[in-house]
């Protein structure tokens, strides 16, 4: 049976993780005006059903590589009780929005963030598709200095840099690094 992944609460909760609704971005109100494009997208079927599931290794690749990834959720109405679940790219200097919900890419603003997220799209396909459970971690603490080699992302959190790798080229670098410190 599908399960999902329940955020940390307390000390070490992040806000931020937190899916948001669109309405919740301050730029929302001008951007809903400037769609630029809307393009069919499957992500591997057809429908909301199952989107979430559908789309778990994707949005675990952003969620790491991707510092403008962003999880959306449509608020519970009386019309709505369930809440919905969608992610984009929201980047705010540009401005430009791409959402990903449905069966479609929904950009607003300019076609910038839609742009980077079909290149993350491509490389998530190049690496062989993977999810955050095929990905090598190391973590270390936040003030310790860490450089990235290709096909590794950092990412910070409260306390903790996390070193996320893939692929056979970042696993020599692995070794490499270990026999350097």
């Amino acid at each position: 049976m599908p399960c999902g992944f329940v955020q940390l609460r307390g000390k070490y909760s992040i806000e931020s993780l937190e899916p948001i609704t669109v309405e919740a971005l301050p730029e929302w109100s001008e951007l809903r005006h400037q769609e630029v494009s809307r393009t069919p997208f499957w992500w591997g079927g057809k429908g909301k059903d199952g989107v979430v599931w559908r789309t778990l290794g994707i949005r675990s690749f952003l969620s790491i590589t991707e510092p403008f990834f962003h999880a959306f959720k449509t608020a519970k109405t009386d019309r709505r009780p369930r809440e919905e679940h969608y992610f984009g790219l929201w980047i705010p200097a540009e401005p430009s929005l791409v959402l990903a919900r449905d069966d479609s890419l929904f950009a607003y603003g300019n076609a910038a963030a839609r742009e980077r997220l079909m290149q993350r799209v491509r490389q998530w396909v190049e690496l062989g598709m993977p999810t955050a459970a095929s990905l090598s971690l190391r973590v270390y603490p936040r003030d310790v200095p860490v450089t990235t080699g290709e096909n590794e992302w950092l990412v910070t959190r409260k306390e903790s840099k996390f070193l996320w790798s893939s692929g056979a080229g970042s696993i020599l670098n692995s070794v490499s690094n270990r026999e350097d410190r």
